[in-house]
């Protein structure tokens, strides 16, 4: 009886920067990167098709006066949906597995298996922060691109 080999595991840096607009709302902007690059990508993040399982690690820079934070579990900080932007919990039809959020809540970590059939996820951060009009929760809701690929564990 043979057993697979274990799947390999790639890192995706994302960097997640708030800044206040002149108006006072939060203005989010997101940049990334694969792991050992230093080429930093804009807009959507594209997985491509492969085998490999994808950690994506989110990191808040917030230089708003909203004191953000994701919120403490990754369930809540991240809602993803295939095809459209989420507007309630969801893990992208099983894509997304959720991992962590840091102890000082300005990281998240989750696992994207990358399956077929290809999709583009959508997805949703989600942040606490101090109130301001109908805020909290702060959202941003950008992109992933999956290829497929990838492998059942």
């Amino acid at each position: 009886m043979s057993s697979k080999p274990p799947v390999e595991v790639k890192k995706i840096h994302v960097d997640v920067e708030a800044t206040m607009t002149q108006s006072g709302d939060v203005r989010f902007q997101c940049r990334w990167k694969n792991d050992g690059s230093n080429d930093w990508e804009c807009g959507p993040i594209e997985l491509p098709r492969g085998p490999e399982h994808y950690r994506l690690i989110f990191d808040l820079d917030d230089k708003s006066d909203r004191g953000l934070e994701f919120y403490e579990r990754p369930e809540d900080a991240i809602y993803v949906k295939v095809g459209s932007c989420p507007t309630e919990a969801g893990d992208g039809d099983g894509q997304i597995a959720f991992e962590c959020v840091d102890v000082n809540k300005k990281k998240l970590t989750i696992k994207d298996f990358n399956q077929d059939p290809p999709r583009d996820l959508h997805y949703m951060l989600r942040f606490t922060g101090n109130q301001h009009g109908a805020c909290p929760p702060y959202e941003h809701d950008p992109e992933i691109i999956n290829k497929g690929g990838g492998t059942v564990e």
